[in-house]
């Protein structure tokens, strides 16, 4: 007798009565039982095998923080059991266990994936990356006369990258003493750029008052003639 597997083996040679152990199946296999005479009569039966899998469980999956500022890492932290294959998207094929970095440049999605064999199981945690928060940009004073100068603060949070219109890049937070050249007002822009190349924008505006003119109050004496 024969011992043929329809998968492409050229079949094994058998006793007429016995067992025979297949060890590693990965898929449903099916194999076929040959049996030829002497005089060639032959007899066929077949057995499908159906792989039986545990199913992976994801004992732990935490990304840490949930909201970061930008270009600022997260910890990735994870532990699965029965599983063959461990991916988690954004880092790509991992042990069963471990802990990495990973620093997000806008909102991200991880997806842990066990497979073993045919079973398998996810998870997925959101990281939300913060864009660029302008907290405060001001004038003081707000007003100046022709000549005069004012002192421009502002406090950044959240950005890679300050810049304002007229003084480059600057600091997160800072001062700088600004005397403006035009007749009427002058505008200063911030803008903020996060990670991810997110923006944030803001203005104001110094005005420049005029003095108003003043005026010497003259009191006029008059004077009477008489006449004898």
């Amino acid at each position: 007798m024969l011992f043929r597997s329809e998968l492409g083996g050229t079949g094994q040679g058998l006793s007429g009565d016995g067992q025979l152990k297949v060890s590693g199946i990965q898929k449903d296999q099916k194999y076929t039982l040959v049996a030829r005479s002497l005089i060639g009569r032959r007899v066929e039966r077949s057995q499908v095998v159906q792989a039986r899998f545990e199913r992976p469980v994801i004992e732990q999956f935490e990304v840490t923080p949930a909201r970061v500022s930008g270009n600022q890492p997260v910890t990735v932290t994870w532990r699965v059991k029965n599983a063959a294959q461990v991916s988690i998207s954004e880092l790509g094929k991992v042990e069963a266990s471990g802990t990495r970095k990973f620093i997000p440049n806008k909102d991200t999605t991880l997806t842990l994936t066990a497979q073993n064999g045919s079973e398998r199981e996810t998870d997925a945690r959101t990281v939300s990356v913060l864009g660029p928060e302008v907290r405060e940009f001001k004038l003081t004073p707000p007003q100046v006369k022709k000549g005069q100068s004012a002192v421009l603060s502002w406090n950044v949070v959240n950005a890679t990258e300050v810049s304002i219109d007229g003084l480059g890049t600057v600091p997160a937070r800072g001062k700088r003493t600004v005397t403006p050249r035009d007749e009427t007002s002058a505008t200063y822009v911030i803008t903020a750029t996060g990670a991810g190349g997110l923006t944030k924008s803001a203005n104001i505006r110094l005005d420049l008052v005029t003095p108003k003119p003043e005026f010497t109050n003259r009191k006029s004496t008059r004077l009477n003639s008489s006449h004898v």
